[in-house]
């Protein structure tokens, strides 16, 4: 195709020359290639637009559902009757294909006036009917920190700020606010640098401290006296029941600890 558009660009200057400056008094045909008197290039068609092609494989700039059967292509025009801009990769003129944006590398901005910063981004509603597939499994926020963190530190609020965490670092502690994730599934809020991002929910890995108690597949955690670090929760009795200490809890170990320090997976279930 490309080595098609490169000829027909040769051919059009070599024949036409400088008469194709002078499109706005009479249309010009190459065989099936025209420019018409308002300046409009059709490759293989007669241009309804700027600048539209049409071939085998066919890449329409002034059309939508223009593709004819047994064409190959890509549709890009206006659908009066969805009352949209359409953009439509077609097989045979009868079969939707997937599009692919920027396999090689480069951003997707929608909706932006700027260059977009991630991989996808957008100003405005995401709406889905149908299951979004994430790669990891917990859920995050951009919470404000008083330091920055690694990845797997046990957080609790800090009682001298407002909506703020630091790294745990007494047993028990009822301010328990989460982990600090790696890569989270889904994450909220606005980043920041003096930001972290908080799991509050799914799974992810963490700190453990399994030097008083080993920690087993199933054990319930709640944060140690070591900086950013969870142990097993030792239950206590309450009237012949034992029972966890409400607001301390952290998750579940989803894998074990027997000795000393290391980061296992935890189902997050903060309560």
């Amino acid at each position: 195709m490309i080595k098609r558009l490169l000829t027909l660009s040769v051919l059009l200057v070599s024949v036409a020359g400088p008469a194709v400056a002078d499109c706005t008094t009479q249309p010009w045909t190459f065989g099936s290639n025209t420019i018409s008197t308002n300046c409009y290039l059709g490759i293989g068609t007669t241009a309804t637009g700027p600048f539209q092609i049409q071939s085998d494989y066919m890449v329409s700039l002034a059309c939508s559902g223009c593709i004819p059967q047994g064409k190959h292509g890509i549709e890009m025009g206006y659908a009066w009757w969805l009352d949209a801009g359409v953009l439509q990769a077609m097989y045979q003129g009868t079969a939707y294909k997937p599009i692919l944006l920027n396999p090689y590398g480069g951003n997707v901005g929608i909706g932006i006036s700027t260059a977009p910063t991630a991989t996808l981004e957008v100003n405005g509603t995401i709406r889905a009917t149908q299951v979004i597939g994430a790669t990891y499994q917990d859920v995050a926020e951009w919470v404000p920190a008083a330091q920055a963190m690694e990845a797997g530190v046990v957080v609790v609020l800090d009682r001298e700020k407002t909506n703020q965490v630091v790294p745990s670092r007494n047993a028990y502690d009822t301010a328990v606010a989460g982990v600090v994730s790696a890569k989270p599934g889904v994450l909220l809020g606005e980043e920041s640098g003096s930001k972290a991002k908080i799991a509050t929910t799914g799974r992810v890995h963490v700190h453990a401290d399994a030097t008083t108690a080993p920690i087993r597949v199933g054990d319930l955690l709640v944060t140690s006296d070591k900086r950013g670090m969870a142990m097993r929760s030792e239950p206590i009795e309450v009237s012949g029941v034992k029972i966890h200490r409400p607001g301390t809890l952290i998750g579940k170990a989803l894998e074990p600890l027997p000795t000393g320090e290391g980061d296992i997976l935890v189902l997050l279930s903060l309560q």
